[in-house]
């Protein structure tokens, strides 16, 4: 999760032949499976390329663990780069995975959303994250 002077980067689950709304809850922070022989960093670090498009090593910020929480099926493990000089707010993510057969992107819309706007507009199971002050 990018975290830019106290607003967090949120991407919108492509929902085909819906248009994209800030209040129907397909808003997501970046995520995605390991790949074999991947640590839990290095997954990060490339799925938040693969759905940003943002090199968040060649731009020198760094990833920490943040915190782990549950839905149904899995734990889920999140981690947190901070940009406090704002040096992301400036480049345009854009997607470069995408949904197997369908051929269009797991994302098709970004947005800097507040962390009590993301609270709102995240899948409900990662409302969690949003609920504490950790941003």
């Amino acid at each position: 999760m990018l975290v830019s002077r106290g607003r967090v980067l949120l991407g919108h689950s492509t929902r085909p032949h819906r248009k994209v709304s800030m209040t129907d809850e397909f808003w997501t922070i970046s995520k995605g499976e390991m790949d074999k022989g991947e640590t839990q960093e290095q997954t990060a670090l490339r799925e938040f390329r693969e759905e940003t498009s943002i090199d968040l090593q060649a731009l020198g910020l760094d990833i920490a663990h943040f915190t782990e929480y549950c839905t149904k099926s899995k734990r889920n493990t999140i981690f947190i780069c901070r940009d406090p000089d704002g040096r992301t707010l400036g480049i345009s993510p854009k997607c470069t995975t995408m949904v197997p057969v369908a051929g269009y992107p797991e994302i098709d819309a970004f947005h800097w959303a507040t962390p009590s706007e993301a609270r709102k507009m995240v899948f409900p199971s990662q409302q969690v994250i949003f609920s504490s002050d950790v941003i």
